[in-house]
């Protein structure tokens, strides 16, 4: 399982960096995939599937062979990494009248993150000996959120506003063993104020329009605070920053949804604003070498417009189109950094019955590449087909698939920049891909389960990249 994990999440190391994608990004598809694929084939809700992926484990052999003024070297590297959440959670819900109530809660997380690195080089004639190990990283770190809301609702027939504000006390303290510091501790205190105000107008049957305002938090992973020094390139290096604190984004969301038993649609509006958001940038010294880090003062402001469509005229026939046009603008101004660009992506999906228990599903999708602060990455296209068939009472699907049926190879490139750094990358690679699947289904989940008002859902940890979290 460890080979796997790790060549699982080289693929995606090597999907960032080609096409410039953060890994935490494609780690949320499919997850999402996943889900979805549960729900079509177990008739689950959402809330009763969980998908964890966590890149725990890696030991990678890292060779560098100098061809031109460029040191030789080989290491073995080994990480990994473990996180452990208790979360305890109590909500309150009273009606106060027939059309106003209150909600208030509060919820404690207790959270344990691990993390250990080394270095081991190869040398001749030993090889790599484990009692040689060089540089080593032993982090261990503790957090404890606790926080407390209230909220107030106002509920007509066509009219609905919620409004309230959450406190969260966040204490953090880690213990660090370093080759190169020694043993040493370092944590910190937040206390953050969340307000949230939602306004609901239903005109009629099948519409909805509503206004949201919240602010989202997101706190750096341990990676992140590492002070472990990545030396392995010697003209390649990066750090952590363990003065990174959480940050927060103001968001706003205008949507519309529409409802029809053939027609459904959503369109949104909305718009990020942070001053203190967190994200790597690379600089390069006098002697050439380049270092990465990690900063808390990133000025982020991002809008963005979603549609989405779904038709559905019978069950022989459905027909779904999601597209997303937005701006975004990034600004580190004590590095004189700053990053804006216009994107789009579209995903195109029409599922067709042939016969009994047969389907094929046709699809396409375009990305005009992602921006982050002092990066870049360029636009792709893909298409796919699908064609299944169930057997045995639908207990048994066989699927034959194919990815990108039209296109050989597919080129990605992205470009990153800021004052006293610039990389460029473009690879070209196989994208043309035939599968073959064979899917059983042991039972059917049909039990009905009470739900509660809120699920408890923890994503205010960040992974890397820009992932926006806080959710209440």
């Amino acid at each position: 399982m460890a080979a796997a994990n790790n060549e699982f999440f080289e693929a995606l190391s090597m999907l960032e960096h080609e096409r410039g994608i953060t890994a935490e990004y494609l780690i949320d598809k499919i997850k999402a995939a996943i889900v979805i694929a549960v729900k079509k084939n177990y008739e689950v809700e959402d809330d009763n599937v969980m998908v964890e992926i966590d890149p725990d484990k890696s030991y990678n052999l890292v060779t560098y062979d100098g061809v031109l003024n460029y040191p030789s070297s080989q290491l073995y590297k080994r990480h990994t990494s473990r996180s452990f959440t208790n979360t305890f959670q109590l909500d309150y819900y009273n009606p106060l009248a027939e059309h106003h109530y209150v909600e208030a809660g509060s919820k404690y997380i207790y959270r344990i993150n691990k993390g250990y690195q080394n270095e081991i080089p190869w040398i001749d004639p030993v090889g790599f000996d484990p009692t040689n190990m060089t540089k080593y990283d032993d982090l261990r770190q503790r957090q404890q959120i606790f926080s407390l809301y209230f909220g107030y609702g106002l509920k007509f027939s066509k009219v609905s506003a919620r409004a309230g504000v959450r406190m969260e006390r966040t204490w953090n303290h880690a213990d660090a063993d370093n080759s190169r510091e020694g043993i040493y501790d370092y944590g910190n205190r937040l206390l953050n104020f969340i307000p949230y105000l939602s306004f609901t107008y239903k005109p009629r049957d099948g519409h909805n329009l509503s206004l949201s305002y919240t602010e989202r938090l997101r706190r750096p992973s341990i990676s992140m605070l590492s002070t472990y020094l990545d030396d392995s390139d010697p003209y390649n290096t990066s750090q952590g920053n363990p003065d990174l604190e959480a940050s927060t984004t103001h968001t706003l969301s205008l949507k519309y949804n529409y409802f029809s038993p053939k027609w459904s649609g959503t369109f949104t509006l909305s718009g990020h604003l942070s001053n203190d958001g967190i994200s790597n940038w690379t600089s390069v010294d006098d002697q050439g070498v380049s270092h990465t880090t990690y900063s808390n003062n990133v000025r982020e402001r991002t809008a963005s417009v979603r549609l989405s469509v779904n038709y559905s005229p019978s069950e022989k026939f459905s027909f779904a189109l999601n597209g997303r046009g937005g701006y975004s603008h990034y600004r580190l101004p004590q590095e004189e950094i700053s990053t804006e660009e216009f994107t789009f992506d579209q995903n195109l999906n029409m599922n067709i019955a042939l016969w009994k228990a047969a389907t094929v599903s046709l699809g396409e999708g375009y990305n005009s590449g992602s921006a982050n602060l002092g990066r870049k990455s360029g636009d792709y296209f893909y298409s796919y087909a699908t064609l299944s068939q169930k057997f045995f009472d639908k207990k048994l699907q066989i699927s034959v698939s194919c990815y990108n049926p039209f296109t050989k190879y597919q080129t990605y490139s992205s470009t990153a920049q800021t004052p006293t750094y610039r990389s460029q990358s473009r690879s070209r690679n196989h994208s043309r891909q035939f599968s073959i699947g064979a899917y059983w289904r042991f039972g059917k989940q049909n039990v009905q389960v009470r739900k509660t008002r809120k699920s408890i859902s923890n994503d205010d940890m960040m992974d890397g990249g820009n992932k926006q979290g806080g959710k209440q």
